[in-house]
């Protein structure tokens, strides 16, 4: 019922290979930090073996500056940076805008691979104008949640029939995860 969607199947085979794109260990923290002009956030991660990680952000009830009777686009700009826990040694990723006009929550994720295995501070600073100070304005940004990713060993699951879903997140999916819904065709196998 979706367009843009591709499936890959694996059918629980002793020697079966591995789903692409799911070789990462993923440990998504939630979180609900409002981010304010020039006051560094920052998060600590909890696993001292991730090689990359993913900023969840969201612009709480849209990005927009009003004109009258109608709306126009407005941005928000924040900077990342990271640094090996407690070694206060950051690495700038540079600045990152999200512009838009939506009166609905706008979402997006940044991500940082390529780093060595280890734990991580993790530094974000908005270094745009607060909404809260202009009454014309809103662009709330909270960091919604923190994504420690590891590089794992391959996730093969022999004997294990497998479905892997690659959806592109649009306006089709309506922000919730789709119904799937399988026929599978095997054998029961009895085991003492």
């Amino acid at each position: 019922n979706f367009d843009g969607i591709t499936l890959t199947k694996r059918y629980g085979t002793n020697t079966q290979t591995q789903i692409p794109n799911f070789n990462d260990s993923h440990d998504l923290k939630s979180l609900s930090a409002n981010l304010t002009k020039n006051n560094a956030y920052i998060n600590t991660t909890t696993n001292d073996d991730i090689t990359a990680f993913e900023l969840h952000l969201t612009c709480v009830g849209g990005l927009f500056q009003s004109s009258g009777a109608n709306i126009i686009s407005w941005a928000v700009t924040y900077k990342v940076e990271y640094s090996p826990a407690g070694e206060n040694n950051y690495t700038d990723l540079g600045s990152t805008t999200i512009d838009g006009k939506s009166r609905t929550d706008i979402r997006r994720v940044f991500r940082k691979d390529g780093l060595t295995a280890g734990q991580y501070d993790i530094r974000i600073t908005r270094t745009s104008d607060d909404s809260e100070l202009d009454p014309i304005k809103q662009g709330d940004l909270y960091l919604k949640g923190v994504d420690e990713i590891a590089q794992a060993e391959p996730l093969v699951y022999p004997n294990v029939a497998l479905l892997g879903v690659e959806a592109l997140a649009t306006d089709q999916l309506n922000g919730a995860t789709p119904t799937i819904t399988s026929l599978l065709k095997g054998r029961k196998v009895s085991v003492p």
